[in-house]
This record gives C-alpha cells, structure tokens and sequence, in this order.
C-alpha cells in the first residue's frame, strides 16, 4: 500500500507506545527493525495513479537516538549509554511533545540513584505555542518531567520560553530560560548565545552550530550542581549536521563540549569540560486536514 501519512502517523504511535516494555535485549533488536521498517516502507511505497492535493493540519515526527551520556543543561545525570526518542506532534503554532529517557545498560546505573536498576526511567511533557514577527521568533511552553525508581527526583514542571532574533541570513541571538513552578520554586535557568544554520537545499544537508552561556539560580545550582550561590555556570558550544532522505526521512549527528567556569563546579564534578555526542533517526509526516483526488 502507498505510503499515506495516516500510515506513518499509526505506526509511529505504535512503536512509541511499544517501546515501553522493551529491555536492553529487546531494546537493540528494536533499534534494528525500526532501521528496516525504514527502509523497507520506502522501497514498497508504490505511485497512486491520482494526484493527492492537501491542505496539511498535522505536522509531526518520530526520532530514535543513541547519546553517550544523559547531559542536561551541562550537567551530567543518571547513566552512560542513553537514548531518548521522542515523538512531536504539531498543529499550526502549536506542539505536543513525548520524550522519553532510556538507559541501554541499566545494570551500570549508578545505585546511589536509583531505587531499582532500570530502563525506562523518565518521561518528558512539552506543550508548546511558537510565533515568527519580523526578526523575532518566540516559544512558550510548559514542560512536565515525571521521574521513575529515581532517588530524590520528584515529579516537577518548568515554565520555558525561547526567544532569538535574526542577525543575519543565517544567524541569530536567542535567549531561553525555564522556571520551576512545582517542587523547586525560584529555581531558574538560563541559556543564551549566538546560532549559525545553514542548509544546503541540493544536498539535503542542514547544518547548526551555537555558542551559549548558562547561568543558574541558587535555588538551581544548590538542587543540581551542590554549588551554593547563583552564577555563570558554563560556556559551551554544539554543533548538529542533519542530513534528510526522500524529503521524510532524516539521520542527525550531535556534538556539546562545556566548560565549567566556576572553580566550585571543577572541584565537584572532578574535572573543567563536560561534553557528550549522539546519533539519531526517524521521519517526518503530516496528516491532512483534507484530500481531494485527481485522476491523471
């Protein structure tokens, strides 16, 4: 059967809700299939003999990625070898986002942490509203985190809001910054840099590349960092190369190098730089608001 977006759609549900139950032997085997089924959809997707015409409603996309670590804001969390797929769904200026956390090794996380060794051990909530105005682009968003078997970590949400001005053709300032509103009240971060994209249309080739500074609270820093006062945390640079395949499919590389600015930082963590690099995969899709056929 042609490859419509209403069968991209349910077979994305259903690998991300099936991925759920996986363990590490089964967690492999599914990182494998999905690369088939990938391929495999593409290879059997047959020509219609109509012209589809569609006003698009739905826009979305199913990502499955390999990091080396779990590096959030700088910092590092929970265990080495991770993966954290997601699935977006959009309508207009709006989004809905699911990620999840996986741990492919969950006998080396560390104990200390964690209440019992385990996979699946986070799931992520972004509910989103996103708006261009002239040089401007602005993101509002309520992100929910919900912690499992994890020792200290309770449930919490942050308010986030992004906002970056175009510089350039290919540049821009941002500034992004998260506030907790549930267990970690006046706990505030904030991110901001300069960002260079640039896209290669011919090759398919997207390439983004950011300088930023983050700074943290005292309520911030003395949850996640042990430091005892606010501050500039790091500096930091990452860079990501997107290369997409038959306008859907797309594979991702990754790549973050911080430096912990602050002396107090060096000292607990054990070292000045904190980086981490992943791989990912997955596709695009929309689901139309309506299909008119046209016979040729």
């Amino acid at each position: 059967m042609p490859a419509t977006p209403y069968y991209l759609i349910s077979r994305s549900l259903r690998l991300f809700c099936f991925i759920n139950t996986l363990n590490i032997k089964k967690m492999k085997i599914f990182i494998t299939t999905l690369a088939f089924f990938l391929l495999l959809n593409n290879a059997m997707a047959q020509k219609d003999s109509t012209k589809k015409k569609s006003m698009p409603a739905i826009e979305g996309s199913f990502e499955v990625n390999y990091f080396k670590q779990y590096l959030w804001r700088g910092l590092s969390f929970g265990n080495d070898n991770v993966a954290q797929p997601s699935l977006m769904l959009k309508y207009k200026n709006f989004y809905l986002e699911l990620e999840q956390n996986f741990n492919y090794i969950p006998k080396n996380v560390p104990k200390e942490f964690y209440r019992k060794q385990t996979s699946f051990d986070e799931q992520d909530i972004s509910i989103g509203y996103s708006k261009e105005w002239r040089k401007f682009e602005s993101e509002f968003a309520v992100n929910a985190y919900f912690y499992f078997y994890q020792i200290g970590s309770p449930n919490t949400a942050e308010i986030y809001n992004k906002t970056s001005y175009s510089t350039g053709k290919n540049s821009s300032i941002f500034s992004e910054n998260s506030i907790d509103f549930i267990q970690y009240r006046g706990s505030v971060y904030s991110n901001n840099g300069f960002s260079w994209q640039r896209e290669y249309e011919k090759r398919n080739l997207a390439i983004e590349a950011t300088l930023f500074a983050g700074l943290g609270t005292t309520t911030f820093n003395e949850i996640y960092t042990g430091a005892r006062a606010a501050g500039l945390n790091l500096v930091g640079t990452s860079i990501e190369i997107e290369k997409t395949f038959n306008k859907h499919y797309f594979v991702k590389l990754y790549g973050e190098e911080n430096y912990f600015t602050r002396k107090e930082l060096q000292s607990i963590y054990g070292k000045k730089t904190n980086g981490n690099y992943g791989l990912s995969f997955g596709f695009n899709f929309k689901i139309p608001k309506h299909i008119h056929k046209v016979q040729q």
